[in-house]
């Protein structure tokens, strides 16, 4: 199993934050990952707690479950939203469709092409540091 390091962690996580139309809760995401909001809290956004081992491998997993497509957000029947593992035959990643900006020798142009919708590896544009 492969393990993010901290660092991606904390920069994936924030990313997730900031992503308001993400469909679900920091809170729900807290709970899939197996440990509590208020902990990943103080490890990620306050950074008051260093995050231990196990905090590292449960996030891990999660966000990487989420991007591979093996987990999602779900419904029951009483209409709450939550997120969970799919069926082993459902695995594929949750596409949606993203314009980028692209710089070429010519100039800009404007890119529309499908992209992994909980891929959080990469920062918005608001993110990014002007140089």
């Amino acid at each position: 199993m492969d393990v993010l390091t901290v660092a991606a962690i904390k920069e994936r996580v924030k990313n997730m934050n900031s992503n308001r139309k993400r469909g679900f809760p920091m809170e729900e995401f807290a709970r899939f990952a197996c440990i509590d909001y208020r902990n990943m809290k103080k490890m990620i956004f306050e950074g008051n707690m260093r995050m231990t081992e196990t905090s590292q491998r449960r996030l891990s997993r999660a966000l990487l479950a989420l991007e591979n497509g093996e987990a999602g957000t779900r419904m029951d029947i009483a209409g709450r939203k939550f997120l969970g593992y799919h069926a082993q035959h459902e695995v594929k990643p949750t596409m949606k469709r993203s314009t980028l900006i692209v710089k070429s020798e010519s100039g800009f142009s404007l890119s529309i092409k499908p992209v992994n919708k909980y891929d959080y590896s990469r920062g918005n544009l608001l993110s990014k540091k002007r140089g």
